[in-house]
């Protein structure tokens, strides 16, 4: 086409040609990226600061990965059966434009810890100053125990304050008595049931400032249990909504590249060279945001980091609005044809070597710079080692069209499996962090490059009217259900 490419020179010998009509695609690849990774970059850290386990996005995440994989394979077929793709791609962006909202205006989830309060001897009474908001009947003896402060055990029952052989029985209740109107508190004090204050011989105030009683609460509310329940159930929700229309999003958004790519004879490797520039910028600009704004780490908000990643992700869908990819006309069958087609001995060897991609991505992807810091290396060395792998990537991505032409899509599969097992051999001897800078430039062939390679493999062997079912079949397998072992 005539004046349909946009020319940049480098240096004066160097040149880049843009096509004007992949332009869109760039941009929306570049913004997308830029803000779904930057989710993922704090998506944990966040719910940890929210007020949630470990144990709890265990379980989000294990059941999002069912999610991903059933709405993912109805979305792909249903694409392939009306003919097109951009609407589930705006329909799965909505969603995650809505969860990250959500997330923004979600309130912390308040710890329902058991309520203790600490009675001093002072003046020869045990008293204690707390919240007035705590009903008189809420400690109960059982619960109470005597504390030596010089040496943090238990008081010796032969000690002879004249408090503790009645403290030691347990005979005895904490009751409130007044309010101190500048202070909001209440003066609680320990009264004997069987005896009187003044009939009790005073203490040694040497003995008895050394030890101190402390009361458990009798129960945990039920109300702050069905609360705390509830709200957990929400994040439960939204974590799931999230992992679902993310990950939909990316197979949406390969299936339009190619296509695009095909349409004007371009190759998919140079746009998702565009996708690794947005991985690259959005966590960094929105972790600076969010360290400048958030002045301390009491004040902490993450409201900086998803109002970035939604504006990133807003300004994804609105350059490929206007994009139209030839996509197929309206298929029949798409079921019956999609388990034909899987049956196949080739098809089943190529989705068993995405399953085992997936897991080794996974296993790498999770516990990877864990081992470094294990092995004492720095956050600026795992983010150091992280982007010259991406970095790296860059030029065989642009042009990878060339190398699978020179290596054939089969052979370089091959390639990629010996990357992956030098990858985690060469991990298992490692003795020197920094040398992690080196081994993860094998991930340009183990994971930049086979994931282009996988798509153009599914383009070629899928017929025509089963190209958005196996593309989104490739990638739940690579980016899911094989992440699944490594994280049940």
């Amino acid at each position: 086409m005539e004046n349909s490419t946009y020319t940049f020179s480098f240096f004066g010998r160097y040149q880049v040609g843009i096509n004007k009509f992949l332009l869109p695609i760039k941009i929306s690849l570049f913004c997308w990226f830029a803000g779904s990774q930057t989710t993922m970059a704090f998506i944990s850290v966040y719910l940890k600061h929210q007020g949630l386990t470990i144990s709890h996005l265990s379980v989000m995440v294990t059941i999002s990965v069912a999610f991903q994989f059933i709405v993912g394979m109805i979305s792909g077929m249903f694409a392939d059966r009306i003919g097109r793709v951009k609407p589930f791609l705006f329909m799965h962006g909505s969603i995650f434009l809505e969860t990250l909202i959500c997330f923004i205006v979600m309130p912390k989830i308040d710890g329902c810890d058991t309520q203790k309060i600490t009675l001093h001897c002072i003046d020869e009474k045990l008293t204690a100053q707390d919240s007035c908001q705590i009903p008189q009947d809420t400690f109960h003896k059982d619960a109470c125990f005597l504390i030596d402060s010089e040496n943090a055990t238990h008081y010796d029952e032969n000690e002879n304050c004249p408090f503790v052989s009645l403290l030691l029985q347990m005979d005895f209740s904490i009751e409130n008595y007044h309010k101190n109107e500048i202070s909001g508190f209440c003066l609680y004090q320990v009264n004997f049931k069987n005896y009187s204050s003044k009939d009790i011989p005073p203490c040694e105030i040497q003995k008895c400032e050394a030890f101190h009683v402390v009361c458990s609460k009798k129960g945990i509310s039920s109300d702050c249990l069905k609360s705390r329940s509830s709200w957990i159930l929400v994040y439960g929700i939204l974590v799931v909504l999230y992992n679902t229309s993310r990950t939909n999003i990316y197979r949406f958004f390969d299936i339009i590249a190619m296509d695009l790519s095909n349409q004007y004879n371009s190759d998919f490797g140079k746009q998702r060279l565009c996708s690794v520039l947005g991985l690259s910028v959005g966590p960094l600009l929105a972790g600076f945001i969010s360290h400048k704004i958030t002045s301390n780490e009491s004040d902490k908000s993450y409201t900086p980091v998803f109002v970035c990643a939604a504006i990133f992700a807003a300004f994804a869908f609105i350059p490929v609005w206007k994009v139209n990819p030839k996509f197929h006309k309206p298929a029949a069958t798409v079921w019956k044809k999609s388990f034909e087609f899987v049956m196949n001995l080739e098809i089943i060897l190529f989705l068993i070597l995405l399953l085992t991609m997936g897991i080794s991505f996974g296993f790498i992807y999770i516990y990877g710079n864990w081992y470094l810091q294990d092995l004492g290396a720095t956050d600026l060395l795992l983010g150091v080692s992280t982007g010259v792998s991406a970095i790296c990537a860059l030029p065989f991505l642009y042009t990878s069209k060339w190398i699978f032409n020179k290596v054939g899509l089969r052979n370089f599969f091959v390639l990629s499996l010996l990357s992956y097992a030098f990858y985690c051999f060469s991990f298992s001897l490692m003795r020197e962090p920094w040398l992690a800078v080196g081994i993860k430039l094998v991930y340009v062939f183990a994971y930049h490059l086979f994931w282009v390679a996988s798509v153009q493999y599914c383009d070629e062997v899928a017929p025509i009217e089963l190209q958005a079912t196996m593309k989104v079949l490739a990638g739940t397998l690579h980016y899911n259900i094989g992440w699944y072992p490594c994280i049940a």
